[in-house]
């Protein structure tokens, strides 16, 4: 079933659209540098997307995940609601709290995904997601700066959760799984205007 926030984010212009690809771009091309780039055994690399509020957000996140792993992609998505992206391929109903059905995986991402996630689930999506990579693959979950500091949300995100990330270190450590903050800061250019938005997000990599 789809959300008030899906109803919202559907009103977006292409322009806003291509935006956000743009930040995605550069924020993973820097979580690949930072950490280095996936070792894919074959190929056509395999890449897992967790969730996505916008069809016309699968295109871009195809050509980037080709344009960073230098290789053709087979990208497949999972979502708990999927009638605002069946005009995609490899799209599937699943809730990502629970075992991914397909996989391994040389990539597995969310974006923004997490704070739509309950509470008591958070940590199931990211153990999930790092079990259905391949040895020496990568899971990067990323993260708004209003997840980290909620008190400067300029508006409330519909549908979105706490994210308690001293909780998730903890319970990451618990499971002796090594993780990776990386920060993400830049000037983004605002649709239609002269104008630059700074754009503060986070990624937590986990590699296996």
């Amino acid at each position: 079933m789809l959300t008030d926030y899906h109803a919202q984010y559907a009103t977006k212009s292409e322009a806003e659209i291509l935006q956000r690809a743009w930040v995605k771009e550069r924020e993973l091309r820097q979580v690949f540098m930072t950490i280095g780039f996936p070792r894919c055994a074959e190929p056509v690399a395999r890449v897992a997307g967790l969730g996505c509020v916008d069809v016309r957000l699968l295109p871009h996140r195809q050509r980037i995940f080709e344009l960073l792993l230098e290789r053709p992609v087979h990208l497949t998505t999972y979502d708990i609601a999927v009638e605002h992206l069946q005009a995609f391929p490899n799209v599937f109903q699943h809730d990502v709290t629970n075992p991914f059905p397909g996989g391994p995986y040389d990539v597995v991402f969310s974006d923004l995904l997490i704070r739509f996630i309950p509470p008591e689930k958070q940590q199931a999506v990211l153990l999930h997601a790092y079990n259905a990579l391949v040895p020496g693959g990568i899971s990067v979950h990323t993260f708004a700066e209003e997840d980290f500091y909620p008190e400067r949300a300029k508006t409330r995100v519909l549908g979105a959760h706490p994210v308690d990330f001293l909780r998730l270190q903890r319970e990451l450590s618990a499971l002796g799984m090594h993780y990776l903050e990386i920060p993400f800061q830049l000037e983004a250019p605002v649709p239609g205007t002269d104008e630059k938005q700074l754009v503060r997000q986070w990624a937590l990599v986990l590699k296996k």
